[in-house]
């Protein structure tokens, strides 16, 4: 038995045995055989995740930044949101995956005043998923204030004295 080693994963090889003796004579080859290396390698967990409100949308978005993931078959990332601390280690809700090599994400709809926390995975081309993130959070705002109020009147009071 003999290992081919240094191969690229996802890739079919192909190969066929020849015999020969202590003369150097040698037969002809065996039937060919092939075999496609497979990448069960996940990938590392990704880095950096920031969260952070989006201004102006009345407490009802946030916005995810992380770092680019460095590993060259990363396909895409997972994000997952959970509404309290802990709940991320079973990945309750993927809200979206974000094609590589995107490293950014806005959260819509969300409850305004609400505290969200969010944790990353990545996917290689073989589909391997890492680890998750470290856990990030962020609470939306409601930071746009209320249209002006119109239709104000004013009248002076009669026989109040002024």
């Amino acid at each position: 038995m003999s290992q081919d080693t240094g191969l690229v994963a996802n890739t079919t090889y192909y190969y066929q045995l020849t015999a020969r003796d202590v003369s150097l004579n040698e037969s002809g080859g065996s039937t060919e055989a092939s075999s496609m290396t497979v990448d069960n390698t996940a990938p590392a967990a990704p880095t950096g995740l920031v969260v952070a409100d989006v201004a102006s949308d009345q407490g009802t978005g946030l916005t995810l930044n992380w770092a680019a993931h460095g590993e060259s078959d990363r396909k895409d990332y997972g994000v997952y949101r959970a509404t309290f601390t802990g709940a991320l280690g079973t990945k309750p809700l993927l809200t979206r995956v974000v094609a590589s090599p995107g490293t950014t994400h806005q959260d819509a709809g969300l409850t305004a005043a609400s505290t969200y926390y969010y944790q990353l995975t990545a996917r290689d081309v073989s589909l391997n998923e890492s680890g998750g993130s470290a856990e990030a959070l962020a609470m939306t705002v409601d930071n746009t204030a209320p249209a002006a109020p119109t239709g104000l009147g004013v009248a002076d009071v009669a026989s109040d004295q002024g």
